[in-house]
């Protein structure tokens, strides 16, 4: 019975540390973007004041066609589509489930991580730490046109 417990605990502690092992090696793979149509859609039926869907509108105008490369020594480069980078830093919290990234401009919170493949990454918005809309993440095509038209205020907050 006790092998059994100290192999059940050393398989918890070893798919604890392989989780953020995978979650490194899947996001420095390839390039990321924005899913723009995605989180929008995901802020259709939430209550958003004036101010928190200009400020979702021009997140989206600025990111659109950026990619996020996360290297694997904990380097962020955004590269905006007219070619300005911003350099920061990443990283993935002990537990695995929290994602920081930080810029030179900004210091960030965790981002909590809702879904993390090598297809999408979903980072939960928490409005107590200023993240009024989710960041869903996809691999980067510089040709897709991953974007929505904005709607008007009217769909997209409820009154």
């Amino acid at each position: 019975m006790r092998t059994w417990m100290i192999i059940v605990l050393v398989a918890i502690a070893a798919a604890s540390c392989s989780k953020k092992g995978d979650y490194k090696e899947i996001i420095t793979s390839h390039k990321w973007q924005y899913d723009e149509a995605s989180m929008r859609d995901s802020m259709r039926n939430k209550p958003l004041s004036e101010m928190e869907k200009n400020l979702m509108d021009a997140t989206m105008a600025r990111m659109k066609g950026a990619s996020l490369e996360f290297k694997p020594d904990g380097e962020l480069v955004i590269k905006l589509k007219d070619g300005t980078e911003t350099i920061g830093g990443w990283k993935i919290s002990g537990d695995g489930k929290e994602l920081f990234m930080a810029t030179t401009k900004m210091q960030s919170d965790g981002n909590p991580i809702l879904e993390f493949t090598s297809d999408r990454i979903i980072l939960a918005s928490t409005k107590q730490r200023g993240m009024i809309f989710p960041k869903i993440l996809v691999p980067y095509d510089p040709n897709a046109t991953n974007t929505t038209p904005p709607q008007p205020a009217a769909q997209d907050t409820v009154q």
